[in-house]
């Protein structure tokens, strides 16, 4: 069990394991991720334990990189180098500066919690990025309104970025291009959430 600093603050524990949020008090909190898979937008008949495994790799390396803990460099005989040159090529492309790196967010109302991958600007605008190492989905734009939200960023442009096997990149606008639908999807979740909690 992780001890985690929020950030607005609470404490929280996560069991990686289960993929499990808890309060100090023990309640456990519901994730993004669950939320999604218990209202139907999530289907894990086609996920594999090994893409899970290599995203939960690729994320890890790519905070220690933003971290200034390891460099590119230090991953060049593992198999998920490819992936982090992808990410490197995107640094350079884009000039993306990182903020918040793997940060955890919960809404008290809701008992809900989530894991921004990356804030940060790119040509000075700011965006929240949610990094994807398999195919996209029609979920990840909500996925994503849902970090905002419980973040307080709704106003940040949202992205996917797609990093492939083949040290290429793919950054995916799920703002600008559906606007507030993906915000208004999730926002309707949440509302029946906290409906269904007697808040």
């Amino acid at each position: 069990m992780t001890k985690i600093i929020c950030l607005s603050g609470e404490t929280v524990f996560f069991d990686s394991e289960k993929h499990a949020y808890y309060l100090e008090s023990g309640e456990i909190l519901k994730s993004v991720t669950e939320v999604l898979k218990s209202n139907g937008y999530i289907s894990t008949k086609y996920m594999s334990e090994d893409a899970a495994i290599r995203g939960s790799r690729v994320h890890l390396a790519i905070e220690q990189m933003n971290n200034g803990e390891r460099s590119l460099n230090d991953f060049s005989s593992s198999r998920i180098y490819p992936y982090l040159e992808a990410y490197y090529w995107f640094l350079i492309d884009t000039g993306f500066k990182p903020d918040l790196v793997e940060k955890t967010v919960i809404d008290p109302d809701s008992k809900i919690a989530g894991t921004l991958d990356i804030t940060g600007t790119i040509e000075n605008a700011n965006v929240l990025i949610d990094i994807k190492t398999g195919i996209p989905c029609d979920w990840h734009p909500i996925q994503l309104a849902a970090y905002a939200k419980l973040a307080q960023k709704e106003t940040y442009h949202r992205y996917t970025l797609h990093l492939n096997a083949g040290t290429t990149y793919r950054l995916k606008d799920t703002h600008r291009r559906l606007g507030d639908y993906n915000n208004t999807k999730w926002v309707d979740i949440w509302n029946r959430i906290v409906e269904a909690s007697g808040e």
